[in-house]
């Protein structure tokens, strides 16, 4: 009878557990005990009239040393709170609940802190409420179903009793995490469910901390470390972000709480190591004592670890003990995932045709706002911040399509808008060139490619006709067997000429001589390679960069060795291919002659068939006004003599970097890279030129990286963003290709024009020498011109009256019109006298004018118009003269003025000739100085007009303080004290105010700044209290410029003193920065992003104790870190050997100290280290950034310039080592 009832109430709870909302079956026990599964029968009996609800109650026997359990499935609610009520009395008996989660059989039984507590019986009934749950959807893969809810009675004595009645059961939605987090159970409500913990006694579901939903994660450590994870799926491509909620009941010195993500496939592989700004991932996360969100990005994670594939992540949260016992509280855990490229543009979407961003013809553009509120806003310009289109959504339709159409190079901002206020921003780059020319590998020009990180579709649309490789005989396996290729591999390759550098020396060590045990292994190594590309290489260039003195710890003939070791295997396995060697800086005096050394000290003419070059241009220059092409070409002169033959020239590194890592701008980078493609065609026997670097992502440094002509790729992704050097190397290849050189036009000092033939025309390529655009006339004779900027956009300018008038700026513009007899050699060959023409204000100036013999016959010659005053033109024939009156208030500086020449009526041509008009009276050889303890600035009065003898000056700091003033006279040497200055390290800009006589003052500019950084000698300075060094070289903080960007929560300005003194071996600086808590960076590599200092310091060549080289990434600057806690960093260095990348400043001393909010920064660093010779008088630039790390981020002070926003040594302040005072 019993069986049946069980049974028959089981059938019906299963019916309502599938079709009905959750609720107990017969909850009051009128129908007896049917719906339920009891078992112990006998010991669970009705008892009439004792009950709360109803005419009856259900009375449950206490079994000594057993379990009677009364149980009724409830039908199962994700995501649901369970409040389950009943009444319940009892004596000498203990009640408690457990749930069993059910699929088709039982899975486990659930774990809750509620279910953990004692219910209190009396012996009158009362009321129990408990609230449980959300439970899990599944159980170790299993379905969750439906919940299988005990009522335990247990008990010592026998005549115990607990009677239940009137159970029921109410749905409340539990709180919830983000739809879009792909981590389970984030809020704990489901205890530990989904999560895998190494110590389980040491992690406790607590109740009474929350910050999301009912419950938190309690983790104690005792002695060791307690391990939290939950594996997700692996997503290629995508940004995980990392979000959760956690505090400590011991925020100081308290345990620790660190993350971690463990990559695995079949089994586990590795631990997923962080870069760049990822790398505070592995910090130590910063508890306090409440509940406090923390966020972190990470990934893209690699697709496979050493060959295996990653298939899912372990996310770990690892709580170790700390010096003080206590908790870690952790709640609302969330990941979530969107790919890269979404995540980097805060969901703004671009559509381009495909990853490479670089495409030979227009496509609509289409950029869209996913989350599908407020205006977006698009806005492309071009490489010089021209805008080249704009568009707007419609409010509440984020979402805009922009034809694009023309060739050029593109920067696109997009701009989401919410009640007016910009919310979010994405940019992205891209450019439009136009397809090769079908026969454009037919042809040997531009001899010209770009080397690193480029794929082929990359290469071909570039125009790459050579490229580079390197070779390390370290990297290769010891199981290679090369196999020569066959004769279809070499047929079917690339139509891009290969530079192979084959190098035998460790990357990873210093370059040492080669041990005489090494020579066996390495030849074997490079035999295998080399005949690996039999015939697919064209130039074996030897080993890279063995500069003697410098990065090379040997002598010339160490190098030699080197380099009949490779020439003797490559003409042994591959002799039909070429050799060229040396591979060093022409540009560099000490290398320059290392050249000449090699071939006629060394006779290296007979292992090689040509030079290589890295012609690195110094500092940074134009490479038009740098010696590029005079340098090269004298070698070849010079090498050939030697050699007595024409030796071959190539080219296989030459670059610039980019702000905010380099020197140039971007548009500077693109220009100098076609320009350099252009002086190419001077530069005889030149074979070969190939640019430095396509793409770097693995670069070490900013510097490094923003050589590239590609944007650094996010990691895991497949797009390529252009630089507009890109955008000018494609363009340059498509227009310099079947092109020939015929001369350069001489237009004008401030500009070049060159003149190509191509497919029978002239095409003209000009350029402005100097950053600040420049006007050309040019007489075409045409009615219009086809012009191409250097980025590739076309367009059509009319030629009034046949003159084409174009403003040119530092990118190279092809120009076609006209026809090639109008530029005909010589032909416009006029002589000016004086060729530079030079006046002052209210002066008169005669210039004569020869013109070549066969223009004598009815030529007509006119002077345009020009600011500065009236020309007069008189003569015939091939003499004329030209008289220029000079306006009295014409302003100081620059003038162009055009002649144009016209035969028969018509404009034949136009001589650009610069005007400048000079000051009457100028300061000369002025330098900065000291007089009675002062600053002071020595200077001479030199006139440009004879009649001025003397003036009154007054040094002007801007706009109109007069920090000096006093009478000097003409030719004269003057000291002029200057009681009103002070240093201030923010750009300022200085003027001399010279009144002659007359009592007509004028302006002219001082060249630099006439208040420099004092630097007094103090010897042993690092050893004293700063109260004890010299008073001249101290400096307040905040005459310095603070960061601009708005930080979240509560920050500090950092205030305090600067200190500098020197002596003969050492810089020493103090620093003293007031600051509520020092938060200094965890690894040394990254101080800047803790509370430190950055340090800037660069000096002229000349005051090196060798020049740096740019083509071994030194560069003419060092900048280094320091912090309080005495760790230094060393980010930027004008000698390697001395002064090494990514280490520690050498030969340091710091004694720097944190005392009472006061960060004491005392170091010396030596002048040695640095590469500067110490004297006197000694100038050089320094800047100096103060890092304040505070909770809500980082912030700086910026004394002077060029650290934060860009490396620009440009922007230091100029310093004085001052004279010992006696």
């Amino acid at each position: 009878m019993t069986v049946k009832t069980v049974l028959s109430g089981l059938a019906v709870f299963a019916g309502i557990t599938l079709y009905g909302a959750p609720a107990f079956i017969n909850p009051s026990f009128e129908q007896g005990t049917g719906g339920y599964w009891i078992n112990n029968s006998s010991a669970a009996r009705i008892d009439p009239g004792d009950s709360t609800d109803g005419r009856q109650s259900l009375g449950i026997k206490v079994v000594p040393g057993k379990t009677v359990s009364v149980v009724q499935g409830l039908a199962y609610e994700p995501n649901q709170y369970y409040k389950i009520s009943f009444d319940a009395k009892g004596n000498d008996a203990r009640l408690r609940l457990q749930v069993m989660l059910q699929g088709k059989k039982p899975l486990q039984f659930f774990n809750d802190p509620e279910l953990k507590k004692a219910i209190r019986l009396t012996e009158e009934y009362k009321r129990v409420t408990l609230e449980l749950g959300p439970f899990p959807e599944a159980v170790n893969g299993n379905e969750v179903k439906k919940l299988m809810i005990y009522f335990n009675v247990t008990g010592d004595k026998e005549g115990g009793k607990v009677n239940l009645d009137n159970l029921s059961v109410e749905l409340k939605a539990a709180a919830r995490t983000s739809a879009k987090s792909i981590l389970k159970n984030g809020s704990f409500e489901q205890g530990l469910a989904q999560y895998w913990v190494n110590r389980r006694k040491c992690a406790e579901i607590d109740s009474t901390a929350a910050s999301h939903g009912r419950r938190s994660l309690k983790v104690t450590p005792e002695d060791k470390t307690v391990d939290l994870a939950q594996g997700v799926p692996m997503k290629p491509g995508e940004i995980y972000t990392i979000r959760f909620d956690a505090k400590s009941s011991t925020p100081e010195n308290g345990p620790v709480l660190k993350l971690g993500v463990l990559m695995r496939g079949k089994k586990p592989l590795a631990y997923f190591s962080a870069k760049g700004e990822q790398k505070k991932f592995a910090e130590a996360v910063p508890l306090e004592g409440d509940f406090k969100t923390f966020e972190y990005e990470l990934g893209p994670f690699p697709e496979d670890w050493r060959g295996t594939k990653v298939e899912s992540l372990m996310f770990y949260w690892h709580v170790r003990p700390g010096t003080n016992p206590g908790s870690v509280y952790l709640d609302n855990l969330q990941i979530e995932t969107a790919p890269a490229a979404q995540k980097k543009n805060n969901g703004i979407v671009f559509q381009f045709p495909g990853d490479i961003r670089i495409f030979e013809k227009g496509f609509p553009l289409k950029v869209s706002h996913g989350a599908g509120t407020g205006i977006l806003k698009v806005r492309g310009v071009n490489a010089l911040g021209k805008e080249l289109f704009s568009a707007e959504s419609k409010p509440g339709k984020p979402e805009v399509t922009i034809p694009v159409s023309e060739p050029d190079y593109y920067a696109v901002t997009a701009e989401v808008f919410e009640n007016g206020k910009m919310v979010k921003q994405a940019k992205s780059t891209f450019a439009v060139t136009t397809p090769l020319p079908g026969d454009y590998y037919t042809t040997s020009q531009p001899a010209f490619g770009v080397w690193g990180g480029l794929n082929p579709e990359l290469r071909r649309l570039g125009g790459a006709k050579w490229d580079r490789q390197l070779f390390f005989t370290i990297f290769q396996k010891k199981d290679f067997q090369p196999v020569e290729p066959s004769p279809e591999a070499i047929a079917g390759r690339e139509p891009v000429n290969i530079i192979r550098c084959m190098n035998i020396l460790n990357p990873f060590k210093r370059m040492v001589p080669v041990k005489q045990d090494e020579w066996p292994e390495l030849e074997k190594r490079l035999e295998k390679d080399i005949l690996s590309r039999k015939g697919l290489v064209q130039v074996w260039e030897t080993q890279n960069e063995p500069m003697v003195g410098e990065n090379f710890h040997g002598t010339m003939n160490d190098v030699m060795d080197i380099i009949r070791f490779e020439s003797r295997i490559v003409r042994r396995v591959d002799p039909k291919a070429a050799i060229a060697g040396i591979c060093i800086n022409p540009m560099n005096a000490n290398q320059y002659n290392q050249y000449l050394g090699y071939y006629r000290n060394h006779n290296i003419g007979r292992l090689i068939d040509g030079v290589m070059l890295h012609p690195y241009i110094p500092g940074a220059q134009n490479p038009d006004l740098a010696g590029y092409v005079e340098t090269l070409n004298r070698l070849n002169r010079e090498l050939s003599t030697i050699a007595g033959k024409p030796v071959p020239m190539y080219i296989s590194e030459i670059g610039y970097s980019a702000k905010p890592g380099g020197e140039v701008t971007e548009y500077q980078q693109a220009a100098y890279l076609a320009r350099v493609m252009i002086l190419n065609f001077t530069i005889e026997n030149l074979k070969a030129c190939v640019w430095h670097i396509g793409l770097w992502n693995e670069a070490t440094s900013q510097r490094e990286l923003d050589f590239a002509l590609i944007r650094k790729q996010e990691p895991g992704s497949k797009v390529y963003q252009p630089k507009p050097s890109f955008a000018a190397w494609a363009t340059a290849s498509r227009m310099l290709y079947n092109a020939k050189l015929l001369r350069e036009l001489n237009v004008g000092k401030t500009m070049r024009v060159w003149l190509f033939e191509k497919e029978g025309k002239p095409m003209l390529i000009a350029y402005s020498l100097i950053p600040e655009p420049v006007r050309m006339q040019l007489a075409l004779q045409a009615p219009s011109a086809e012009v191409v900027d250097v980025c590739g956009r076309r367009s059509t300018v009319k030629c009034k009256d046949g003159i084409l008038n174009l403003e040119l700026g530092e990118g190279p513009v092809y120009i076609s019109g006209g026809t090639l007899d109008q530029f005909a050699a010589g032909k416009f060959d006029a002589v000016f006298t004086p060729d530079t023409l030079s006046v002052v204000p209210g002066g008169t100036l005669n210039v004569k004018i020869r013109l070549p013999e066969h223009l004598a016959d009815s030529a007509k010659l006119r002077l345009q118009p020009f600011r500065a005053g009236k020309g007069e033109l008189s003569g015939s024939g091939r003499n004329w003269t030209l008289k220029l009156r000079i306006s009295p208030d014409a302003p100081l500086g620059d003038s162009d003025l055009f002649l144009m020449l016209s035969r028969n009526g018509v404009n034949r041509y136009i001589w650009q000739k610069l005007l400048h008009i000079q000051p009457k009276l100028e300061l000369a050889d002025v330098k900065p100085c000291e007089k009675d303890g002062l600053p002071a600035l020595s200077f001479r009065l030199r006139a440009n007009d004879p009649a001025e003898r003397q003036a009154k000056v007054e040094i002007l700091a801007e706009p109109d303080r007069v920090i000096g003033s006093g009478t000097a006279r003409v030719g004269a040497e003057t000291i002029l004290p200057l009681p009103e200055a002070a240093v201030s390290a923010r750009p300022t800009r200085y003027f001399a105010r010279l009144t002659p006589p007359d009592g007509k003052s004028f302006r002219v500019a001082l060249p630099g700044n006439p208040v420099p950084v004092g630097i007094p000698y103090c010897a042993n300075a690092v050893n004293l209290p700063v109260g004890q060094w010299p008073a001249r070289g101290v400096y307040p903080l905040e005459t310095g410029t603070y960061s601009r960007h708005a930080l979240k929560g509560e920050v500090d300005r950092p205030t305090g003193r600067l200190y500098l003194a020197s002596d003969e071996n050492y810089l020493y600086l103090a620093c003293d920065v007031k600051d509520r808590e020092f938060l200094p960076a965890s690894e040394a590599a990254s101080l800047w992003s803790g509370d430190s200092l950055q340090i800037g310091i660069s000096v002229p060549q000349a005051d090196m104790f060798r020049a740096n080289n740019d083509g071994i990434q030194e560069t003419a600057y060092a900048e280094f870190g320091v912090a309080a806690d005495n760790r230094s960093w060393v980010w930027a260095s004008m000698n390697l050997n001395r002064m090494p990348l990514a280490a520690p400043i050498p030969k340091l001393i710091s004694k720097s100290t944190v005392a009472d909010g006061t960060q004491c920064y005392r170091v010396a660093i030596p002048w040695e280290s640095l590469n500067i010779r110490y004297r006197t008088g000694l100038t050089l630039k320094l800047s100096v950034l103060v890092n304040d790390r505070d909770r809500a981020g980082r912030h700086w002070l910026e004394w002077f310039g060029g650290i934060a926003d860009g490396k620009d040594p440009g922007a230091y302040g100029e310093a004085m080592i001052l004279e010992k005072r006696k």
